[in-house]
């Protein structure tokens, strides 16, 4: 159940049966009296009114202090001193709230000392409320641990505390005060206190590193899953002074479950960039959020060299790292198929010629020229008597896919019956070309993200009509 509010957090507001029930030292305001701890309930010390206030409780007197005043008034001549006027504070029957935060704040530095040191917590807790203590501690100057342990002391229960009593106190302090916090104790008293929303407040002021947080907040949530989300603890990953090294400090079964916990499919893929893990971690916890990894395959006549003709190998590294990136963003439905690389130019001819027939680009004079219709490849191209539907169909069982270069030059007596006007394949040439069959999760291949992506991996796709056939620029 997720937290929402705390109860107040002023001991005063306890009935009086409650307060001698607990054992509580404190005023009953609405009578002038005060309760102590064993005495039956009405059986009262002193009917005293309060003393009325001289201070204003801001540290600033709100009469002038006089070496001549009355007992009344905080002094120093009256050999007392600020202890001595502190302890009979303290001790009235109605403690003058207000004179003992003022006093605090007038203390010197070995007056202060011997208030935090010297026994004045329990008598301070029974006198003051949460948000008084608050101002007392901060008069005194007690680093961050003290003014936390004496605000408690003066709370009901911790659970009565607000995160905004002990806000300002908490982002006040120096960092090494607040990393003295990083302690199973004092992290139960912050779940104590904070509510879902205000725990994060608390973490961002508190100034943890990463783990720390993350450990933080899931000691307050009672279901990762149900009351967060990753958008919720994203600026603490993505934050500049939040070091890669912190970040590497979550490689653990414990961090990768929680994670699948408070993450969907597409806000997983955000963490995992933000997080900035090596690829092999990454796709563990891609597989652990119930996201398909997919892998890039290569066919069995996939090559990389054939016939004096060699991939190169600043393009297949191009359009390996796209197609990685591509399924480490979800961003493919299936495995990536390395299809060709390096072509062979026997094959190129072959598909060419047979694309180029069907088309009706090659002359039936070509055809005809050839001896005993046949390429010196040995691909049969025609016979006496065909027709040119008989042509065609011949040359669709050599090749019925799209448009395919040629593997020989213009000119040549390998490139015949085909034309010269057919350039040669760049999977036959140095230059290189590689095809990669790519099902796209969110387009066709030609959709802006796609076009986006092969222009900053540094490829082109210089055929419209192919989305899968990359080249360098």
């Amino acid at each position: 159940m997720m937290k929402t509010a705390k109860r107040p957090s002023h001991s005063n507001n306890l009935q009086p049966q409650q307060r001698l029930e607990v054992g509580f030292f404190q005023r009953k305001e609405d009578e002038g009296a005060f309760f102590r701890p064993g005495l039956l309930q009405g059986s009262l010390v002193s009917t005293t009114p309060k003393p009325p206030p001289f201070f204003s409780g801001v540290g600033i007197p709100t009469q002038p202090v006089s070496k001549t005043s009355s007992g009344k008034v905080i002094q120093r001549s009256n050999g007392e001193g600020n202890l001595g006027r502190l302890n009979e504070m303290l001790d009235s029957i109605n403690v003058p709230e207000e004179e003992v935060i003022t006093l605090c704040g007038l203390l010197t530095d070995s007056e202060k000392a011997t208030v935090l040191a010297g026994g004045y917590r329990p008598r301070m807790a029974n006198a003051l409320n949460v948000e008084e203590m608050v101002r007392a501690v901060n008069y005194l100057g007690a680093m961050l641990s003290t003014k936390l342990e004496w605000v408690n002391d003066a709370a009901f229960t911790t659970g009565s505390i607000d995160y905004s009593d002990i806000s300002g106190m908490v982002s006040s302090a120096p960092q090494n005060e607040r990393n003295m916090l990083k302690i199973n104790y004092w992290r139960g008293f912050f779940v104590d206190v904070c509510t879902n929303e205000t725990m994060i407040t608390a973490l961002d002021e508190l100034g943890f590193d990463l783990e720390t947080k993350l450990d933080w907040i899931e000691a307050e949530l009672h279901s990762n899953r149900m009351e967060l989300s990753y958008s919720t603890i994203q600026p603490w990953i993505v934050h500049p002074n939040t070091t890669q090294s912190e970040k590497d400090g979550l490689k653990t079964n414990r961090w990768k479950t929680f994670f699948g916990q408070i993450c969907t499919n597409e806000t997983m893929i955000t963490a995992l960039n933000d997080l900035g893990f090596d690829r092999t971690t990454r796709r563990e916890w891609m597989a652990a959020e119930g996201i398909t990894v997919y892998a890039i395959i290569e066919k069995s006549d996939f090559l990389r060299s054939i016939e004096g003709v060699t991939l190169s190998s600043e393009l297949e590294n191009r359009v390996r790292n796209l197609c990685e990136y591509l399924i480490d963003q979800n961003l493919v439905s299936e495995n990536i198929t390395f299809n060709e690389g390096a072509r062979s130019k026997i094959k190129a001819h072959r598909w060419s010629t047979a694309y180029h027939i069907r088309q009706g680009e090659v002359p039936l004079s070509n055809l005809q020229a050839l001896d005993e219709g046949m390429d010196l490849d040995g691909n049969l191209w025609y016979k006496e008597g065909w027709t040119w539907d008989q042509i065609v169909e011949n040359a669709e069982n050599y090749w019925g896919g799209k448009l395919a270069h040629e593997g020989y030059k213009p000119g040549t007596a390998e490139r015949l019956p085909n034309i010269d006007a057919v350039p040669v394949s760049n999977h036959c040439l140095e230059k290189s070309a590689l095809d990669a069959s790519i099902r796209w999760r969110n387009g066709d291949g030609w959709h802006a993200e796609a076009i986006q992506l092969v222009s900053r991996f540094g490829l082109a796709r210089p055929i419209s009509t192919e989305h899968w056939h990359f080249e360098l620029p």
